[in-house]
């Protein structure tokens, strides 16, 4: 098991309905349609268009992956989405929203999330990432997934350090036929003809690598990071290579980090350093999330669990082929043109993870109260619950009530919406049927 994040962190729109699509990004349709696991899809699409409308990155993206031979049970799932906010979330867990949906169509289990990168504090909404930029990062998905792995009874992953990173949208695309990177096919050759000199052992580090590149090939190192360099092409434009014979590795040869990466594999896990490794990291982001956000300084964090699944229960997963009439994806419930009963983008608001009963929220006299735009029983429940979600909203107190309130808010406009469509959708059956 991994955790891989994808680099879009724009709309949670797109996010969800990608996620929810009966097709998959090369446009074949999934042999087994996607399930929600946890989250509301179209509460986390109001959240990101009313409360993250001023924010530059709206929400992240990502999958926890599964090898072809690992699986887990439904009871499992919802305890590994459990610690996984008790752990990326921290002390801000009941105030943010996120989308799990499981993936089963490449053969393997993938649990893709979304998560809406906004909170609600004392002194209104402010952006949250859960996974910030940083090697702490890294290194606290790696704990996460190395204890996670040990409780499952899953082998444990080490990834070659000297293999360059492409991210999850390149990769995506090198396995297309065509795609619209303008830089990729470049970077692609560029990179597999430095990836020969290595292996030719014509240099011994990065040092000599991008000494040797500038000198004997004539490349432009427009910049070098810790992790990267970046070249300079003819037409002006920047080619960024990541990771592996790109990072700096402490100055070490490259021979020497193949040796430890070997000795690394052979390793045996050590649960009890990976624990205090990870409590350390968990410590320093409450301590940060207090502090930004005025949250309690500790959380519940996740309890790992000794190795309790034997090998032997742990079954490879075949998926089933697609047919016609019964694995087709259905889409996600339209809702009615937005209209005087939006949501505004009003700045401090945000809707998160909580319950959605509609007696718990509340509104303030900036989120408009719908109009009752339909007439049928059901939109005149939906409009009655609405009030209620708006009523309850401007009762609220504390940051975590305005969450839960702002949530219900956004479940309540949601059913109001629909009401109002299927309302809209039958009187126009009775006129054509009256004609």
């Amino acid at each position: 098991m991994i955790i891989r994040i994808f680099k879009n962190t724009s709309s949670a729109v797109g996010a969800v309905n990608y996620v929810l699509s009966e097709k998959d990004y090369t446009g074949k349709i999934r042999s087994v349609e996607p399930k929600v696991l946890s989250g509301n899809p179209e509460v986390t699409k109001q959240i990101d268009i009313y409360s993250c409308s001023n924010f530059q990155n709206k929400s992240v993206s990502g999958v926890i992956a599964f090898a072809d031979n690992e699986d887990i049970t439904e009871k499992q799932k919802q305890e590994l989405i459990e610690d996984f906010e008790k752990a990326f979330f921290g002390n801000a867990k009941d105030r943010v929203n996120a989308l799990y949906v499981e993936h089963r169509d490449k053969g393997n289990l993938e649990i893709h999330f979304v998560i809406n990168r906004v909170i609600e504090t004392e002194k209104g909404a402010k952006a949250f990432n859960p996974f910030p930029p940083g090697k702490m990062t890294q290194d606290f998905k790696d704990c996460f997934c190395a204890l996670k792995n040990d409780e499952f009874g899953f082998k444990q992953i080490v990834e070659n350090p000297l293999k360059t990173k492409f991210n999850s949208e390149e990769i995506k695309a090198i396995s297309l036929d065509r795609h619209s990177f303008i830089n990729l096919d470049d970077k692609i050759k560029i990179d597999k003809a430095i990836q020969d000199i290595v292996k030719n052992k014509i240099v011994k580090n990065k040092v000599e690598l991008v000494k040797y590149l500038k000198e004997e090939i004539g490349l432009n190192v427009h910049r070098n990071g810790d992790d990267y360099i970046s070249i300079k092409t003819e037409s002006g434009k920047n080619i960024r290579l990541k990771g592996g014979i790109y990072s700096n590795h402490d100055n070490k040869n490259y021979s020497d980090v193949r040796i430890e990466y070997k000795e690394e594999k052979q390793k045996i896990f050590n649960k009890e350093e990976t624990e205090k490794k990870f409590s350390r990291i968990l410590e320093a982001r409450n301590n940060y999330n207090s502090k930004r956000y005025q949250l309690e300084k500790s959380s519940e964090a996740p309890k790992f669990k000794s190795n309790d699944i034997s090998r032997k229960a742990i079954q490879p997963f075949t998926a089933p082929k697609a047919t016609t009439d019964t694995q087709t994806h259905q889409e996600p419930e339209k809702t009615a043109p937005s209209g005087s009963n939006d949501l505004p983008g009003v700045p401090g608001t945000v809707a998160v993870r909580g319950s959605s009963d509609a007696s718990e929220p509340r509104t303030t006299d900036s989120i408009p109260i719908a109009d009752g735009g339909g007439s049928s029983a059901s939109v005149g429940a939906a409009q009655e619950g609405l009030d209620k979600a708006n009523g309850a909203y401007a009762l609220a107190k504390t940051p975590a009530e305005k969450a839960r309130a702002l949530r219900a808010i956004a479940t309540a406009r949601t059913a109001y919406d629909n009401a109002v469509l299927a309302d809209s959708k039958s009187r126009e059956r009775k006129i054509k049927i009256s004609k």
